[in-house]
């Protein structure tokens, strides 16, 4: 492996290890501090919390490092089954759509997408390698959570959509009541999701992008602390 390479896939782990602290210490906070609002905060909270720890998972699988702790490869924190149904849920309570009955249903497939990885993550490091080669683990944990993903997601910026034209007929144009902030977000997720899964599954490439996707999350984090904030 040349030095550029090395260099890369450091600067990759340097950026997720910021993400990854910064990200759930911010997110306990949120939490923590926002009880008031209590279920409104915590899905913000534990979206900010899983997002981050999803940083731990790139960072345990990155190949230096899991030679260094091979007991803390493939982390259970892939969950791209559970980030868009929480911000999903977070949106509906503060959306003019609150009084509807939330749509706990939608966490049931990353709750189970969770248990898997940790019966996976409690195995030998061998059996853990040969499993995150496996297809079937790279189809069910990785490729459908990210389609999931997708459709969530596509169904929450229709739900802000029908949230900011309600706004509109009932307020004068105020961008916190329209919650532009949570449809900008959700537009990022959804195309740095989506550029991820191509050029991960190598339908084209780009050099270094773990780097760029990787430093984008850590704006992504204080972007969604800042407005979580100013939106209560």
């Amino acid at each position: 492996m040349n030095e550029s390479v090395i260099t890369t896939i450091n600067y990759q782990v340097v950026l997720d290890a910021i993400g990854l602290i910064q990200g759930a210490t911010l997110g306990l906070l949120l939490i923590v501090l926002n009880r008031r609002n209590f279920r409104s905060s915590l899905f913000l909270g534990l979206f900010l919390l899983f997002f981050s720890l999803e940083l731990a998972l790139f960072i345990s699988i990155d190949p230096k490092i899991a030679q260094i702790y091979p007991g803390l490869y493939l982390l259970p924190f892939h969950f791209s089954w559970l980030l868009f149904p929480l911000f999903f849920l977070y949106t509906q309570q503060v959306s003019i759509h609150s009084d509807n009955t939330p749509k706990y249903w939608l966490l049931y497939p990353g709750i189970a997408s969770f248990i898997l990885q940790l019966i996976i993550f409690s195995l030998p490091y061998e059996a853990k390698q040969e499993i995150f080669i496996n297809k079937w683990y790279d189809l069910i944990v990785w490729k459908f959570g990210y389609f999931y993903s997708w459709i969530i997601g596509i169904w929450n910026l229709r739900l802000l959509y029908k949230h900011r034209i309600e706004v509109q007929n009932t307020y004068s144009q105020i961008t916190s009541k329209e919650l532009q902030w949570a449809r900008i977000l959700l537009i990022y997720l959804l195309t740095s999701s989506i550029i991820n899964y191509v050029l991960s599954w190598g339908y084209i490439s780009i050099p270094n992008h773990t780097v760029y996707l990787a430093a984008l999350d850590v704006l992504a984090v204080y972007w969604i602390v800042y407005f979580g904030i100013v939106q209560r």
